[in-house]
């Protein structure tokens, strides 16, 4: 009886620490996923793990799902890392750590339905991020411009020195992925296929053109509506302290602080090796010099001769130089 009990115990508060997984819900033509050392070709059904980056291949589409948080599109020649997924508090319902994820070339098409008052999750780039809390987007990046269009929801994008929101129906390209122009509605977006269904999969590349040539008619110059921004932060202010209240008396996720530890262990390993590796480079010409004296063959006697009565005449005939203030001297009188 208190075995079953401790057992029922253990899956209750294993269920309750939510560590989502990645799966492949739908994969057509050939797309690989690849850790640090290996690359495997994708199947519907496959798990992927954190840190692991995704690539599809020329006419190849990919399907993934976070469970209970979100699902993706992954259009033909993609290379997308899952960075991160998202972590739960223990016992809550509320989002600890977002699901984070890195384009870095192609096209994601996101639905996040997992709304938090925190992020949900966010796409980023080299340069940009997206930051959403439950919302319908897609990102391209390709020719170092980034596209953001919003289907549905808000999204908040931003990089070093700009920021904005981009509504339901709205765009916004990122120029070099470091400069905004002008948030707006586009008439191109209308010709996005924004389902998840198989069969109906189109890339975003069949509407590339449009896109191009619409942005180029109606690109300008960005400039923040203040006042929807104002609004924008107040509500964002509002729900953040919502968040806090929330999860002031929760516990953290214990997968999520294992994976804390684990990463601050591998910066300081690395930040060891570093420095092992700065001190070698250091000492590398004192060994060097130190090596080559003990390496070098003794000298011939002869030679030592030779290089000893040179020494000694080069001492007589400094010696018997006369100084510069003596020669002065002599000047004078």
């Amino acid at each position: 009886m208190n075995k079953f009990i401790v057992t029922y115990l253990f899956l209750l508060l294993s269920a309750s620490t939510f560590s989502s997984e990645i799966s492949v819900l739908f994969v057509k033509g050939t797309a690989y996923v690849t850790d640090e050392s290996t690359q495997k070709r994708l199947n519907k059904g496959d798990v992927i793990n954190e840190g692991e980056s995704i690539e599809t291949k020329k006419n190849s589409f990919l399907i993934l799902k976070i469970s209970e948080h979100s699902k993706h599109k992954i259009d033909p020649e993609t290379i997308v890392q899952i960075e991160s997924l998202p972590y739960k508090f223990e016992g809550g319902e509320e989002i600890e750590q977002p699901a984070q994820i890195y384009l870095k070339v192609g096209t994601i098409m996101s639905e996040i339905f997992e709304k938090s008052d925190n992020e949900s999750a966010i796409v980023r780039t080299n340069s940009t991020s997206m930051g959403v809390r439950g919302t319908k987007f897609l990102v391209n990046q390709n020719d170092s411009d980034v596209l953001l269009s919003v289907e549905e929801g808000v999204v908040e994008i931003k990089n070093n020195n700009q920021a904005d929101i981009v509504e339901a129906n709205q765009s916004v390209v990122v120029e070099n992925d470091k400069v905004f122009t002008a948030v707006r509605p586009y008439k191109f977006q209308k010709q996005i296929n924004w389902s998840f269904r198989e069969d109906t999969l189109r890339s975003f590349n069949e509407v590339r053109a449009a896109y191009k040539s619409e942005f180029l008619k109606k690109r300008r110059p960005w400039k923040r509506d203040q006042l929807r921004w104002q609004n924008f932060k107040k509500e964002r202010k509002t729900r953040l302290e919502h968040y806090q209240n929330e999860v002031k008396d929760l516990t953290k996720n214990k997968k999520l602080k294992v994976k804390m530890k684990q990463i601050q262990k591998r910066l300081m390993e690395r930040a060891v090796l570093k420095d092992k590796k700065d001190l070698i480079d250091h000492n590398r010409p004192k060994e060097t010099i130190k090596r080559q004296l003990l390496e070098r063959p003794a000298l011939n006697k002869d030679l030592k001769r030779e290089a000893w009565k040179r020494r000694r005449q080069i001492r007589r005939e400094n010696h018997d130089k006369p100084s510069g203030k003596n020669t002065a001297t002599d000047h004078q009188q």
